[in-house]
């Protein structure tokens, strides 16, 4: 039920302790936050007790007697299978039915905002960070409270009262939060959950980011895509999960695939005898079931109704090349297309297995459940129980994730994160900020990470993009960042792994070790399929399979097609398999390491004290809008230092006719700060990191803290939030706080909440 369908005085079915029973409701009032909540009477058992939220009242009862009591918990309805009639046989003949959309089914109506509040929303914010709501609703408890000027710990910006206020005023609709690189967009979101009411569900892609998260918001779920979908439909193939490992021919052989066989003619062959063979290459049933499991994976993180042959991957090595009029050297698509459409039966056959809890497949995984969950519909649409949803990055999520978000339909949507930062749409991700182009939208414009001129530079970055950005970064006036030749960065960036790479192996020879961030398996498992082709012997690598020389991979590496294995071919060629192999294995941790290096795709989310941009990013002429937004993200890692003199879009470029392409030239808006600043700055900082501690004189029968007899602290829950409870007089100070087990724990006490008798009830600074 909704709030405003509740009246005081009324009979309502209720759920109380896991049962369903009748309440009285006697009164309203508003909570200390300002939130409404009733106080009820059980009329079986004569209990009065407090509910917090309109969602535990379920509809109006005809009498106090009405047949709904319950001994035992309401019981949960079991899930039902879906049922998965095969669509394809393995010939290709259409069996059954296909994956169609279908209407979704309102849900109820849940309206996730304060009622009756002030008609400006300034002064509505203002008013519920006051704790001031007497034109919302009278109550004699709300004039007891004491104002408070944080919120959840946090001095608000004005951008971050704006985010607050749209939050607000939104209701059940979607508000979407751009926000800049290193903007605070951790403490808004805590703030956002502060001040709405009813349940929270944070959610994000990345499991990190997730974990991170838990342990910051204090009422809010947080899950991942996944842990949302199992709860939902994916206990039912939990006995399909971890599996052992199979081989892809043991696979090939439950689907029933055998070797195909494709003509390439251009690789005709003469034996000694000079006796022509007709070129053809044969590949593998196992090759092709590891086709079969990357289309499937493709599918289930699309938002596609079913399978088709997009979602298979371009096969390199099987195709001739092709020279087009204007001199440029493409593969084709004839053997590609023959492959696919050979494949595609077989991959309906293996989706109508993994989609069914009894199937037999060994090749389920956890995209599967979460594609079963999204292809729901009508009843069975996949439903996020809160009534407000939190997505993090959202510029970069699941197609199939986001069809999710969009039947979300009774819950206010919030999706934050930065367009610019789009940086995985190789990957599948799109923007789902993008996809709600009617949804009011906030920026975060401010960052806590650098000073102006990284600031500037970040700007001068985006105003090259294609599609206008109305994101302008503004530095923190506090820190004196620089734009500078840096002579020994802490972190170089680039746009290739085998940029990173190479910096770590051209580091040896002066005697220095790095480290290279998120490891180097990648690279290892390509330098050793290389390795196999240098020495005649074939590979599995999903790369490299279909070659069958290291010839041929540099030669393809010369196409417009292969251009992507380009730098790791260079590099392999440079310095040899064995000596990238050594370096990589060997590693130092990243807190032992000379210096780090790093991908600027890897650097999301990180920040160094120095940074210095790699010369593998393209030149200024041909940065497409994905090089931008990649070159945006790189400069931003920066926090006092950016060194960007090395880095091609920053330099002149001649070009074939002979004309010279200008470089990015920075706009700066202040005058750069100096050396002498920044390291002042530093010093400054580091003395700082650590806070003084609190001098005390403790008396001899005094407690831990050093204060006077019977001063102190223990934890108190308000209304889901943890408060210190002691006596009056102690903000700003660093306090023992004991727990009921008898463990305890410093904290600093922040602004006094409320005074209860002698005991004082304090938010705490984290």
């Amino acid at each position: 039920m909704i709030a405003k369908q509740i009246k005081v005085g009324g009979l309502y079915v209720a759920k109380v302790n896991n049962g369903l029973t009748v309440v009285r409701v006697d009164k309203t009032e508003l909570d200390y936050r300002g939130r409404k909540v009733y106080r009820v009477t059980n009329t079986r058992t004569g209990r009065s007790t407090t509910f917090c939220s309109a969602a535990n009242f379920r509809y109006e009862a005809e009498s106090q007697t009405e047949k709904v009591y319950q001994t035992k918990p309401e019981p949960v309805a079991p899930v039902e299978k879906p049922t998965v009639e095969p669509r394809f046989n393995t010939t290709g003949a259409t069996t059954g039915r296909t994956y169609q959309e279908e209407p979704a089914t309102p849900a109820p109506v849940v309206k996730p905002v304060v009622e009756s509040a002030p008609a400006t929303v300034g002064e509505k914010l203002t008013k519920l960070m006051q704790n001031d709501l007497s034109e919302a609703q009278p109550s004699p408890a709300a004039t007891t409270y004491e104002p408070t000027a944080l919120v959840a710990g946090y001095n608000p910006t004005e951008e971050q009262r704006a985010v607050l206020e749209a939050a607000l005023k939104v209701g059940l609709k979607v508000l979407v939060i751009g926000a800049g690189a290193g903007t605070g967009k951790t403490s808004t979101l805590k703030m956002i959950e502060e001040v709405l009411p009813g349940r929270g569900q944070y959610t994000a892609f990345n499991s990190p980011l997730v974990a991170e998260s838990k342990a910051k918001f204090r009422k809010a779920k947080c899950n991942t895509t996944h842990s949302l979908a199992f709860r939902a439909v994916g206990r039912l193939y939990a006995h399909r999960l971890n599996g052992a490992r199979v081989r892809s021919e043991q696979v090939a052989r439950l689907l029933g695939l055998e070797d195909f066989e494709v003509e390439t003619p251009w690789l005709e062959t003469t034996d000694a005898d000079g006796k022509k063979s007709n070129g053809t290459k044969t590949l593998s049933a196992a090759f092709l079931s590891g086709q079969l499991i990357v289309a499937i994976r493709k599918f289930c993180q699309s938002a596609d109704p079913t399978i088709t042959v997009d979602h298979f991957r371009y096969i390199d090595g099987i195709d001739d090349v092709e020279t087009l009029e204007d001199g440029r050297k493409v593969r084709s698509r004839v053997n590609n297309n023959l492959v696919r459409e050979h494949l595609l039966p077989y991959a309906f056959a293996m989706w109508n297995d993994l989609a069914s809890p009894d199937g037999t497949l060994p090749t389920f995984t956890h995209d599967c459940y979460v594609k079963v969950w999204q292809l729901g519909r009508g009843k069975d649409r996949p439903v996020i129980e809160a009534d407000y949803i939190l997505l993090d990055e959202g510029q970069d999520t699941a197609p199939v994730f986001l069809d999710i978000l969009k039947q979300q339909s009774h819950a206010l949507v919030i999706l934050v994160g930065d367009d610019n930062q789009q940086i995985y749409e190789w990957r599948g991700a799109v923007n789902a900020m993008a996809a709600f182009p009617g949804a009011p939208r906030c920026l975060l414009s401010q960052s806590f990470r650098f000073g102006q001129s990284v600031a500037d530079v970040a700007n001068t970055i985006l105003a090259r993009l294609s599609e206008k950005t109305d994101l302008v970064m503004k530095g923190l006036e506090s820190i004196p960042s620089r734009v500078c030749r840096v002579e020994a960065p802490r972190c170089y960036l680039f746009r290739t792994n085998a940029g990173a790479v190479g910096r770590l192996l051209t580091a040896l020879d002066s005697g220095q070790r790095g480290h290279l961030v998120g490891g180097g398996d990648d690279v290892i498992k390509f330098v050793r399929a290389a390795r196999d082709l240098q020495s005649n012997r074939p590979t599995q690598h999903p790369e490299l399979c279909c070659f069958t020389s290291w010839k041929e991979v540099r030669e393809y590496s010369k196409t417009d097609e292969g251009s992507d294995l380009k730098l790791m071919v260079n590099l392999i060629e440079e310095f040899g398999c064995d000596k990238i192999l050594a370096a990589l294995e060997n590693m130092p941790a990243e807190k032992d390491a000379d210096f780090i290096t790093c991908t600027a795709h890897k650097s999301k989310g990180r920040e160094w004290a120095s940074v210095k941009l790699g010369g593998d990013f393209p030149p200024s002429n041909r940065m497409t809008d994905a090089d931008i937004r990649l070159l945006y993200v790189a400069a931003t890692r920066a926090q006092g230092e950016l060194d960007i003199t090395d880095c091609p879009p920053f330099l002149n470029v001649r070009n074939q006719d002979g004309s010279e392409s200008p470089a990015i030239a920075i706009r700066y808006t202040k005058e750069m700060p100096t050396a002498e600043a920044l390291e002042a700055y530093r010093a400054g900082k580091g003395k700082a990191a650590a806070p003084a501690p609190v001098k005390v004189e403790p008396k001899a029968n005094g407690n831990s803290n050093g204060l006077p007899d019977g001063a102190t602290f223990s934890w108190a829950k308000i209304d889901d939030s943890w408060l210190v409870s002691g006596p009056a007089g102690y903000e700003g100070q660093i306090v023992t706080v004991t727990r009921r087990n008898g463990s305890t724990s410093r904290e600093m006490l922040g602004k006094a909440l409320k005074t209860i008798g002698s005991y004082t009830f304090y938010y705490v600074t984290r």
